[in-house]
């Protein structure tokens, strides 16, 4: 088939987290699998543009990736070149596949595709949470969703959540929303692990048992304070966090890592390759603190490596530990952290057991050759492509 995918943003622009790499970890799965994968995309990359050829296709891994350039608005992302190239091209694919929510192409990408009668499959991830939705900018938000977002979340052929969780988030928004198939994430372990002397030289001064990580983008919504709070109550681990600081909050942070001339732990800013395997595999343990999360990569990739993680309830990927051990799914709450934290420290033997049996549920059910057989189940066979019908959300 030919797939066209879109999302704000894309490699090399590893500042945006997870949804970059794992849609494009997808979309690279399912060209391996012999669909011709197509990606439209922004050149953005934070305050700045990525170097790279634009409106032309570029290889990535069997993928033909298209930048298109963002005029005036870079909050919004507005591209008059990617709905100009839309226009000339959505006939010839046979499903678009539209990620996140909030920006205008999206938005103005279902649209077009609708006109088109090409079906639309619609992944929000993780965006139309209503925790998330209440919070900054809530009215702005809801009025986006009315008038810009409805004919994603009304008329696609179909929702794609990643987890259970995202999916309750949706049907609480209060709309008759198109049907929703879950689809999680999958995760790539890299096939050569970084090599011992990375691995220690990046956590240099932490001794082994007591080396706890934080993985993500500095926001208050990663709950990267509960994260620190955690640290300090427990008394006996230090943190190493590793991320982008595009909120500016890490020097209100660095005072916290600090107690009466004691450090808890140290800032390494953004890790990538090789060096994010080394802070992952180096832990002890991971803490996954998000207010709310549609999955989590940081999650599945530490299990990947057989690494303990302890998330938040709120997290979708939480479901995957509650199967292995319930001891890492708590609260968002740092003293429920450091509780969970002291049990997993103390006890080397169910670190060991708890990683063991995570690495084999991860290698078996979310490798990417999984999961796009998964989402071509739900959203290709011929039996899910010209599947009707809705889902009435709850109200």
């Amino acid at each position: 088939m030919n797939l066209l995918f879109y999302t704000p943003f894309y490699l090399p622009a590893t500042r945006y987290g997870g949804p970059v790499r794992s849609v494009h970890g997808l979309a690279k799965a399912l060209a391996a699998r012999g669909h011709n994968v197509h990606v439209y995309t922004t050149d953005s990359n934070g305050p700045e543009s990525l170097d790279v050829p634009v409106d032309s296709p570029v290889d990535l891994d069997g993928v033909s990736v298209w930048y298109f350039p963002v005029r005036l608005s870079k909050r919004l992302l507005y591209s008059p070149a990617m709905a100009k190239r839309a226009t000339q091209m959505l006939s010839e694919f046979d499903l678009v596949h539209i990620n996140g929510s909030f920006l205008w192409p999206g938005a103005k990408l279902g649209q077009l595709a609708q006109a088109a009668k090409v079906p639309v499959i619609f992944s929000p991830r993780g965006m139309l949470i209503p925790e998330l939705i209440s919070g900054k900018s809530a009215f702005a938000k809801r009025a986006w969703i009315r008038f810009m977002e409805q004919t994603n979340l009304t008329q696609s052929r179909a929702i794609h959540v990643a987890s259970t969780e995202e999916a309750r988030g949706l049907a609480a928004l209060g709309y008759d929303l198109s049907p929703m198939k879950t689809v999680p994430n999958g995760v790539q372990a890299p096939s050569l692990p970084p090599s011992e002397a990375l691995v220690e030289d990046l956590w240099a001064g932490i001794p082994k048992g007591q080396r706890v990580a934080f993985i993500g983008r500095l926001a208050w919504q990663k709950g990267v304070d509960i994260a620190i709070e955690a640290v300090r109550r427990h008394g006996r681990s230090k943190i190493l966090i590793a991320g982008p600081d595009e909120a500016r909050i890490r020097p209100q942070l660095e005072s916290r890592l600090v107690e009466r001339g004691r450090r808890f732990g140290r800032f390494t800013g953004e890790l990538v390759g090789s060096k994010k395997w080394a802070l992952l595999m180096g832990a002890d343990v991971v803490l996954v603190p998000s207010k709310k999360e549609s999955f989590g990569m940081s999650v599945v990739e530490a299990l990947s490596v057989g690494t303990p993680v302890i998330a938040a309830s709120g997290v979708g990927a939480s479901e995957i530990i509650q199967g292995v051990d319930d001891v890492g799914v708590v609260a968002k709450d740092s003293t429920r952290f450091a509780e969970a934290l002291e049990v997993l420290l103390s006890d080397a033997q169910r670190r060991f057991s708890y990683g063991a049996a995570a690495k084999k549920v991860i290698a078996e059910r979310y490798s990417w050759s999984t999961i796009a057989e998964d989402f071509e189940s739900a959203f290709i066979a011929p039996e899910a492509f010209f599947e009707t019908g809705r889902v009435q959300s709850e109200k």
